[in-house]
């Protein structure tokens, strides 16, 4: 069925080239630091090139080899001086910037009478544009009693508390510490309430599917076994399950007999998120599916599926998302928010996938990586709105 071989799964063993969640072999952008191998001491060694005849090559030979004459201490001192002058430089620089920026805050606010937060509010429109930068201003301010309130939301955040209550208890606070008057700034009101409800509606998104994530599927749950043969029901509408474990499995992408095992690394996660595709983007989902039989550039698509997952979940942790949940709606994201952005990123990849024209599977690392490229530029931009679209 052109399903190619064996691909590794989010969270085992990280094989290249394979079907990983990290793609090859190092990070993706925004990540941890590249495993490069060994590195040499770092000491600048010069080389010679001479001519001779005694290493065996006869003579004209060209011969490089390391000098064994070190720095003079005069040219070493001077090296070490030019790197304390731009040093320093760079220091005053830096700091010049943020005195510049704080007496153009000051000047801002003496001449149009507004503080920073509603200068964004009221120059900017709703969505990723203001929430990012209102973000950037909360997050930046050095005033404590809004230090307070980041740290606060944050937590409740973190504790699923967030809702439409503290919103308000939120708004209140900024009010009070910027000395803003709600009668007079109520468009302010409602902009920044949008960016709050936005910025930590998000934050409390992610925690909660990072403990779905967690979530292992549980083969004595009877409702995770009923949700996985909903999700062959769905895919394969034609034909019954054949059984609870079998080679059938393959038909809809997963890599054993028994598809619980494909979701260690995503948990529960990745189930839902294939269920949401096959049941809410059904028409999508049979093209997908029919996409992954390809003779020629076919690929598993339920494991195809959970790397789409852990794709998308890091992209939410790194806050690359942002800018598409924030022009996605004004209210706080739920889990059915990520489903559809799990399926607009599911949608490009199969696309990206077969106009890539792999020659198997084993190029699955290569097309990933350079499509979540694509994906993160895509991302970048401000006005960013990832939809439901298929050739």
């Amino acid at each position: 069925m052109g399903l190619g071989g064996p691909m590794p799964m989010p969270g085992g063993p990280r094989k290249a080239p394979g079907l990983g969640p990290t793609g090859p072999k190092g990070p993706k952008p925004g990540g941890a630091g590249e495993g490069l191998g060994p590195l040499n001491d770092g000491i600048p060694r010069p080389c010679c090139i001479g001519i001779g005849a005694e290493d065996g090559r006869g003579p004209g030979a060209f011969v490089a080899s390391p000098s064994s004459v070190p720095i003079s201490p005069g040219a070493e001192m001077y090296l070490q001086l030019g790197l304390a002058i731009v040093s320093f430089v760079l220091l005053i620089t830096i700091y010049l910037r943020l005195r510049l920026h704080s007496v153009k805050k000051r000047l801002l606010r003496v001449t149009t009478k507004l503080c920073e937060l509603q200068r964004i509010c009221y120059e900017t429109s709703a969505g990723a544009e203001r929430s990012l930068r209102i973000e950037g201003c909360l997050r930046a301010s050095k005033q404590p009693s809004l230090q307070r309130l980041v740290r606060e939301l944050d937590r409740l955040a973190k504790e699923y508390k967030f809702g439409e209550h503290v919103i308000h208890l939120a708004v209140t606070a900024i009010l009070n510490a910027k000395n803003i008057s709600s009668d007079a700034h109520s468009p302010f009101v409602s902009g920044i309430s949008q960016s709050v409800r936005q910025i930590w509606g998000y934050r409390q998104l992610f925690n909660r599917l990072d403990d779905i994530r967690q979530t292992q599927y549980d083969c004595n749950n009877t409702q995770h076994e009923a949700q996985l043969t909903n999700l062959w029901n769905a895919l394969v509408p034609t034909e019954s399950l054949p059984g609870r474990h079998g080679k059938h499995w393959s038909y809809i992408g997963f890599q054993g007999e028994d598809p619980a095992s494909d979701f260690r690394g995503m948990g529960l996660l990745g189930l839902y998120n294939l269920q949401y595709l096959s049941h809410e983007c059904g028409e999508e989902a049979q093209k997908l599916l029919l996409h992954s039989h390809h003779p020629s550039y076919g690929y598993s698509f339920a494991i195809m599926g959970i790397n789409m997952t852990d794709l998308c979940l890091q992209l939410l942790r790194d806050g690359t998302a942002r800018t598409h949940f924030f022009n996605e709606n004004s209210s706080i994201p739920t889990e059915q928010d990520f489903h559809h952005f799990y399926a607009c990123v599911f949608i490009q990849f199969d696309s990206f996938w077969i106009d890539s024209k792999p020659d198997s599977i084993m190029n699955f690392s290569d097309i990933r990586t350079r499509f979540e490229m694509q994906l993160r530029r895509q991302l970048q931009d401000p006005k960013a709105h990832l939809v439901l679209e298929h050739r």
